[in-house]
């Protein structure tokens, strides 16, 4: 369950910019123990991590 999605260098709260770094907090979003991202080489970072996907307006 979705509790807040923030920016995720100042943890503020608003509307969303295309290329901005969210933090998406809540409960059961994912597996238990942690896992880190990656940075591709032309510094992407993927919409999909430990097999969660995330999605904006449906892309």
């Amino acid at each position: 369950m979705v509790t807040a999605v923030v920016n995720a260098a100042s943890y503020s709260s608003g509307p969303i910019s295309p290329g901005e770094i969210v933090a998406i907090l809540g409960q059961y979003l994912g597996p238990d123990v942690a896992v880190a991202s990656a940075v591709d080489p032309r510094a992407n970072m993927g919409t999909t991590l430990a097999g969660v996907e995330v999605r904006f307006n449906g892309r």
